[in-house]
């Protein structure tokens, strides 16, 4: 299975470019604080963001662990961890370097607050909407490891253990999946603490609880069957598993027992998940013809990604000065921040080898394996 596998290679475009759409999401919500915010805001909006925060970051580790063991396979350890250094390492580099620096000096200085190249570094505040990069890049480490060093025997047997049903395996995993992140909030809340800062860039915790999607994607990859019968799950019932979740948080989500905290935990990974799972069958079902349209913005998204954020600080700064309506800011922000970031990546990254390899890690975006470019970003 290395052939392009285009609806995995829409979504995982699509995820990324929907973070213009969550962080100008964030300047309208009533009910968020962020790095540039009006006074009210909406409450539609808070909502929009919660839905798309439940969602967007799980669904991408799980399309990037699919795509990693793809990759792994297909170019072997060596390869595959020389693609990861430049596609993630050189723009990651370049990126707090360049735009995450101009945007903490412009919101120091909109603060009335003294900037610190030490506390930029050294506080992790280069980090910003870069994150799931440093993630991914330590994600991708480990996998190359356990690759590497696992057995080829082992690797076969396990390939080749047949599930009897792929159907049923699917509904099982969307049933105990949330029981990964019940455990490791028990041992965080019980037994020892798994939060730490390191560096002000990794919190120990959200490494931990992201990582279960990308394992799960990597499995996936080498269990063809379950992520076809993943993907084809009926939509209804997905709908309708959400819709179940949502009505047992509501009637025993809430008080401080222990069990009704493990009945919100579970009920809300249990959301995540079905959502997860709605996001694959959807694309799936919608967006497999590899239309031109959508590998152009599968290609442009990386770029989208790096740019967005500090217009998106940039122009909501400014439209504070017009107009505090949340329906404006919603809309003016994420349009004009998608539209020059995209206009970026056509007539400079996508045109100029210096641009492509500073911003993506490579020096031509017609020319690379679209396996590895989804994988790396």
């Amino acid at each position: 299975m290395t052939e392009r596998i285009y609806y995995l290679d829409a979504l995982r475009g699509i995820l990324m470019m929907g973070g213009v759409l969550l962080h100008a999401g964030y300047v309208a919500s009533s009910g968020h604080t962020w790095l540039v915010s009006g006074s009210g805001g909406s409450i539609a909006a808070y909502f929009m963001v919660e839905i798309i925060h439940y969602f967007r970051m799980p669904a991408f580790f799980v399309v990037s662990g699919f795509f990693c063991l793809m990759t792994l396979h297909k170019y072997g350890t060596e390869k595959f961890l020389s693609v990861r250094l430049k596609r993630i390492v050189i723009p990651t580099i370049t990126t707090a370097l360049t735009l995450n620096l101009l945007q903490r000096i412009f919101l120091d200085e909109l603060n009335s607050k003294a900037f610190s190249l030490r506390s930029y570094f050294l506080e992790g505040q280069w980090d910003s909407h870069l994150w799931f990069l440093v993630y991914l890049f330590f994600y991708f480490i480990l996998a190359a490891l356990f690759y590497a060093l696992t057995p080829l025997w082992l690797v076969k047997r396990i390939t080749a253990f047949a599930i009897p049903s792929p159907k049923a395996m699917a509904y099982g995993m969307l049933l105990a999946l949330p029981c990964f992140t019940l455990v490791l909030q028990g041992i965080d809340s019980t037994v020892v603490s798994l939060t730490y800062d390191i560096g002000g860039v990794i919190d120990t915790y959200q490494f931990l609880y992201y990582i279960q999607f990308f394992i799960v994607g990597y499995w996936l990859y080498s269990h063809p069957g379950v992520m076809d019968a993943m993907v084809r799950i009926d939509l209804w019932k997905l709908v309708l598993t959400i819709a179940v979740g949502v009505g047992a948080y509501a009637l025993w989500g809430g008080g401080e027992t222990h069990l009704r905290v493990a009945i919100a935990e579970y009920t809300r990974m249990l959301w995540v998940w079905a959502a997860v799972a709605l996001c694959l069958g959807l694309f799936r079902r919608y967006a497999n013809g590899g239309g031109k349209t959508l590998r152009y913005l599968s290609e442009a998204s990386y770029t989208v990604y790096l740019f967005h954020h500090f217009l998106v600080v940039l122009i909501a700064a400014v439209l504070l000065h017009v107009s505090t309506n949340p329906l404006i800011l919603l809309l003016v922000t994420s349009a004009s921040a998608f539209s020059i970031a995209l206009a970026i990546h056509h007539f400079v990254v996508r045109r100029f080898d210096w641009a492509a390899y500073l911003f993506n890690g490579k020096v031509n975006c017609q020319k690379q394996p679209v396996s590895l470019m989804i994988a790396a970003q």
